[in-house]
């Protein structure tokens, strides 16, 4: 697995009405960028959370090219989308430095 740089995150929390306002959807979104093309990358929850704890876990998993890769800067964007609970305000990430505020959209 490779640490990548990354930049442009942003959380959000979809609480608008609907069906499925009683579990609303945590948005994350990001890119990063690898030294090579073919790189995959996503964000998967970390087992054993706290469904009420303020800061929600998540893991950044990374991928290497599977056939011999260009070595040029390739970015590419990893977004996670599902349930964090109701208490989330903010979003950790393993691999990144920054924790992330929640924002809410109504």
């Amino acid at each position: 697995m490779s640490v990548p740089d990354t930049r442009d995150w942003a959380a959000w929390i979809d609480r608008m009405p609907g069906p499925d306002n009683d579990n609303p959807t945590l948005h994350v979104t990001g890119i990063c960028t690898f030294p090579t093309e073919g790189w995959t990358a996503r964000l998967v929850p970390v087992d054993g959370q706290d469904p009420d704890e303020d800061d929600f876990h998540l893991r950044l998993v990374t991928w290497p090219p599977a056939d011999p890769a260009a070595d040029v800067l390739t970015d590419v964007e990893v977004a996670y989308a599902g349930s964090a609970g109701t208490a989330a305000t903010s979003i950790s990430i393993e691999m990144v430095a920054e924790t992330l505020p929640v924002g809410d959209v109504f």
